[in-house]
């Protein structure tokens, strides 16, 4: 099939349903290595990236759920030793999050995970396999960037 015979919708459906395979399947990789769920990675992940830490309220938008539902998941993973919560110095009644270094590993070990299946699989790819991977990365990335 030539790019003219693609129209803009097939390729967008197709990008649409690759992502969310690979995705799934990333998640099962790493799915009971480290006691997280695929969610509650994501918030880890978001907070490893806040040195200053983030109110349940600033993780439930960036998130993009509602309130209560981030409290609920920010409870089981202070209570599992993954996230701490301190006041905020200059509003008492705030508290900031932060990943602890429990959370920190188990990150890190998730990404590991995930990272050598993924190494793995591309051992059986040809150098021009590889070259088109990393050209369609780029443009992904790209609309990923948008």
């Amino acid at each position: 099939m030539t790019a003219a015979d693609r129209t803009r919708s097939d390729v967008a459906t197709r990008i649409r349903m690759t992502a969310g395979s690979l995705t799934r399947r990333l998640r099962g990789e790493a799915s009971g290595v480290t006691g997280l769920t695929w969610s509650q990675e994501s918030i880890v992940a978001l907070l490893s990236r806040a040195p200053a830490g983030m109110s349940t309220a600033e993780l439930a938008r960036a998130e993009g759920v509602r309130g209560q539902t981030m409290s609920a998941a920010v409870a089981v993973l202070e209570q599992a030793g993954f996230l701490r919560g301190e006041p905020d110095p200059s509003d008492g009644r705030r508290t900031v999050l932060h990943v602890t270094d429990t959370g920190l590993a188990a990150l890190t070990e998730a990404r590991a995970v995930k990272q050598k299946w993924l190494e793995e699989l591309l051992q059986d790819f040809t150098a021009d396999e590889i070259d088109a991977l990393v050209a369609g990365m780029d443009l992904l990335n790209r609309i990923a960037g948008s």
